[in-house]
């Protein structure tokens, strides 16, 4: 993961991420929380 403190599609914390078993997904050289955020669809880890 990259060396980044939140989400940058929804500002979460990393130790709440869920997607790939909470290692986020890259995107366009960024980190997400999860598939959807990086699709902008909205967040499942709240």
């Amino acid at each position: 993961m990259a060396d980044q403190q939140t989400c940058p599609g929804c500002g979460m914390e990393p130790s709440v991420w869920k997607g790939n078993d909470g290692r986020g997904v890259a995107k366009d050289g960024s980190t997400y929380c999860c598939e959807e955020c990086s699709e902008g669809t909205g967040c499942i880890c709240g």
